[in-house]
């Protein structure tokens, strides 16, 4: 005996409801974005110093290489990336992280109980 599969229609509910978030029954205390974006981030590794991997006495903090036959400054192929602006988040993304650097920043001040 051979089962058909069941049918996905757009017109019956697949599973459990509840009610949606913004109606005034639901429990959240936050307001929170109706469409929630994700933040992408064009690079996540750090920016090494150049030759920081080679020379104990270099640190792995990054500093502009300056010399004149550099060849990190130069930009050859395959050489260490240096940071430029289009690294940089874009302008949405970078506004989003700032607003849920405070969001958070102002839950943990009122979790701790020391604002007044």
């Amino acid at each position: 005996t051979r089962v058909s599969p069941p049918s996905y229609s757009s017109n019956q509910p697949t599973g459990p409801t509840s009610p949606s978030p913004a109606s005034p029954n639901s429990q959240s205390k936050m307001p929170f974005p109706l469409v929630k974006s994700k933040i992408v981030k064009k690079r996540t590794k750090k920016f090494k110093r150049h030759q920081s991997d080679t020379a104990i006495r270099v640190s792995e903090s990054w500093r502009r290489p300056k010399g004149i036959d550099s060849r990190v400054r130069r930009k050859w192929r395959g050489k260490v990336l240096m940071p430029n602006n289009r690294l940089r988040l874009e302008q949405e993304d970078a506004t989003l992280a700032a607003q849920r650097l405070l969001q958070d920043a102002h839950q943990q001040r009122g979790r701790t109980g020391t604002c007044s």
